[in-house]
């Protein structure tokens, strides 16, 4: 180094020192102040929270509206039948019409493989909060245990607390569902992944439970350190957003998150599963349940309310409404008054069996009514006997099929070598539960046929020709046209026969003439038919 150089360096140094050492005590000022403040705002996060300071959240989610008093099956009724072989009793087709809800027993015995098979059918399910429930209490227990003493705030498990029901089998159901003990800790499926996700769902929830869902997994986030409970959250998250909007994002993730609730191994438990069927906006959705027992249908109902206030009741007389049917078919154009009369569309036919269904009624056979006519006591339950006239195609094609839908019975009169319903159509209705009577051979005027041997043959000979055709008993004659004598009657009566039907407009009936029975013809009206089931045709 040259002297030039070190005298350089000693004018460079005391300048490097003036300059620097201001910005250095400016620096060690300055992050005195930032790190003191940001230790202040460390102090403060680490602060404790008190569980009082916790916000409860008020979300209000729609609840679902279930149909009730429907006019007639669900559309999809049909397809449910098929593809679930469901077999509901008469009793719990009542209530699928009074309430929208009704239950079938399953062939399962737990709850995932029942909704597996729900959702690999494509049948569209139903997801009750109390499902929801069960599983996240039990997920919140497993974090519970991590605590050495749990908040009295956070003590109670989510469950519903309602209070007011619509109808007694809303709280029916309720009350099948709190009496299910399902295992008390959360078991997801190991194979989760490979379940198929949910495609049509709704969610029944409860606003009261979501929010203390809420609640409770704030809190254990406060008290637990580094817990993840961020599935939880968001799931919540997503059943609030559903409920309150249709967003089809919203729905794809809720497919997936929604496994874990459907495919719980602990809502499995020992007990008979049934389908829970419940019909909202027309449609049908369904879930498994235990059920430990059924809910209960008067069968003594006779004497209660009609919509139509009864006519009073003849003295010492049997009520049993007789229904008279002819042409189940659409309602003809450009024909008489009276030939229009003779038809009841397949429509307004399905909408009179699920009223009758609707309110109880019991379809009688021949035989039941003749028994209870010999009793000269009304029936206990509210009954009618359905019948059908001449034998036409659409009371096979079309009021045969639907009395099975309905699960009732038809008792058809038909003229045995005058009819559009086959032998064979015949046995099969027979078999099945309908009721096949006489109606003469050929449909003749029996007033005024004077040949005994014409008599024989449209009386005797069609009750034997139907019996061998059915294997069933004919004990009943429906007179053509609704006309009989004095020789017609002594034939009907010799022949066998233990009641004869007739015309008429009345539904309070005698033993003494049984062989000349009242029907009333029923028309293309539900309210024609609540008349008619209360004396006022």
């Amino acid at each position: 180094m040259d002297i030039k150089s070190k005298k350089n360096n000693k004018i460079v140094f005391p300048l490097l020192i003036v300059l620097v050492l201001p910005l250095v005590l400016l620096m060690s000022y300055y992050s005195t102040s930032v790190l003191g403040t940001l230790f202040h705002k460390t102090e403060e996060l680490q602060k404790p929270v008190s569980i009082s300071e916790i916000e409860r959240p008020n979300y209000t989610l729609n609840a679902i509206i279930i149909d009730t008093d429907l006019p007639k099956f669900p559309i999809d009724y049909d397809s449910l039948v098929k593809t679930l072989n469901l077999s509901l009793t008469q009793h719990q087709k009542t209530t699928l019409l009074l309430y929208g809800e009704s239950i079938s027993k399953s062939n399962h015995t737990n709850i995932t493989d029942a909704y597996k098979e729900l959702i690999e059918k494509d049948i569209p399910i139903l997801i009750p909060q109390k499902y929801i429930n069960e599983y996240l209490n039990n997920r919140f227990d497993e974090y519970k245990l991590q605590l050495e003493s749990v908040p009295k705030e956070i003590e109670k498990s989510i469950k519903i607390e309602k209070q007011y029901f619509s109808n007694p089998y809303e709280e029916y159901i309720q009350n099948q569902l709190i009496a299910q003990i399902p295992n008390s800790t959360y078991e997801d499926q190991e194979d989760i992944k490979s379940y198929p996700n949910l495609k049509d769902f709704i969610i029944d929830c409860d606003s009261q439970s979501i929010n203390q869902a809420y609640y409770i997994q704030r809190v254990l986030s406060v008290l637990i350190k580094n817990s993840s409970m961020s599935d939880i959250t968001e799931m919540l998250n997503n059943i609030v957003i559903d409920s309150q909007s249709s967003d089809i994002n919203t729905r794809n993730k809720l497919s997936v998150q929604l496994k874990h609730i459907v495919f719980n191994n602990s809502l499995n438990m020992d007990g008979d599963v049934y389908w829970k069927v419940s019909v909202i906006s027309g449609k049908s959705y369904i879930y498994p349940m235990y059920i430990s027992q059924e809910y209960v249908v008067n069968d003594s109902n006779f004497n209660e309310g009609y919509d139509v206030e009864p006519l009073a009741q003849s003295k010492n007389s049997v009520r049993v409404p007789i229904l008279m049917y002819h042409r189940i078919e659409p309602l003809p154009t450009n024909t008489s008054s009276f030939t229009t009369g003779l038809y009841v569309s397949p429509e307004m036919f399905e909408q009179q069996l699920a009223y009758m269904v609707k309110k109880n009624y019991k379809s009688l056979t021949s035989q039941e009514f003749y028994n209870i006519l010999l009793s000269g006591k009304n029936p206990t339950q509210k009954s009618v006997m359905i019948t059908f006239d001449d034998g036409t195609k659409g009371q096979y094609t079309t009021g045969y099929t639907l009395l099975k839908k309905y699960g009732l019975v038809g008792v058809f009169y038909i003229p045995s070598s005058k009819t559009s319903i086959t032998y064979n159509q015949l046995k099969e209705m027979s078999q099945n539960g309908m009721i096949i009577e006489s109606h003469s051979a050929t449909h003749i005027d029996l007033a005024k046929e004077t040949n005994p041997t014409r008599l024989y043959s449209e009386i005797v000979g069609s009750r034997y020709a139907l019996m061998n055709a059915t294997g069933q008993n004919v004990i009943t004659i429906s007179y053509p046209g609704c006309v009989a004598d004095k020789e017609a009657y002594s034939y009907v009566s010799q022949a066998g026969y233990l009641l004869g039907a007739s015309c008429g407009r009345g539904i309070d009936h005698y033993y003494s003439k049984r062989l000349s029975l009242q029907r009333v013809h029923v028309f293309d009206s539900l309210d024609n038919l609540k008349n008619i089931l209360s004396g006022k045709p």
